[in-house]
C-alpha cells in the first residue's frame, strides 16, 4: 500500500525536531481523529512540552498549505501538543484514536526516565495522491505557525 522513508534529526540537535515521512504508493484519504504514541525522556528538567505537526508534501516534496480555523493562510494538515507531566490518561474515556487526559495531577519526570505518551492530533480530512507524503514533525516549539520543515 505505501512505502515509507524515515528522516529524523536528533531532538537535542540544532533544529530540536524529529521528522518522520511516509510516501504513499497509491491514493489514500486520512479522515478523523489521530494520535501519536511516543516514548520520551529528558536529562534537562522534570517536564517538557511536545508539539506535533502533520504536514502534506506533494510529489516534489513541496509542502501543501491549508487555511486553518484561525485564518492562517499557510496552515498545516493538523497539530497536537502535550505537556508530558499531564500524560495521565482516563482509560475509560480514551479510544484507540483519541487519548482522554485527566489533568488531575502532574506526573513529573526523573532524569533519564522513559515514559509513554499519547498526543492527541486534532481531527482532519486530507487526500494524499500516489507519490505524495505525510510528514510528522515532533518539536519542542509550536509547529502550527512554523511549517518550514
Amino acid at each position: 500500500m505505501c512505502s515509507s522513508d524515515l528522516d529524523s534529526t536528533v531532538p537535542g540537535g540544532p533544529s530540536g525536531s524529529a521528522i518522520f515521512t511516509i510516501r504513499f504508493a497509491e491514493s489514500i484519504e486520512l479522515s478523523g481523529y489521530m494520535k501519536l504514541k511516543l516514548f520520551v525522556s529528558t536529562s534537562a528538567g522534570d517536564d517538557m512540552d511536545l508539539f506535533v505537526g502533520v504536514h502534506k508534501r506533494d510529489k516534489r516534496g513541496v509542502e501543501t498549505h491549508f487555511a486553518d480555523f484561525n485564518h492562517i493562510e499557510n496552515g498545516i494538515v493538523s497539530h497536537g501538543w502535550l505537556r508530558v507531566s499531564h500524560r495521565e490518561r482516563d482509560e475509560a474515556r480514551s479510544t484507540p484514536y483519541q487519548p482522554w487526559l485527566t489533568h488531575a495531577r502532574e506526573q513529573k519526570l526523573r532524569p533519564g526516565e522513559i515514559v509513554s505518551v499519547e498526543i492527541e492530533i486534532l481531527p482532519s480530512s486530507t487526500l494524499f495522491r500516489a507519490g505524495e507524503s505525510l510528514q510528522i514533525t515532533v518539536d519542542r516549539k509550536s509547529t502550527r505557525l512554523n511549517s518550514s520543515h
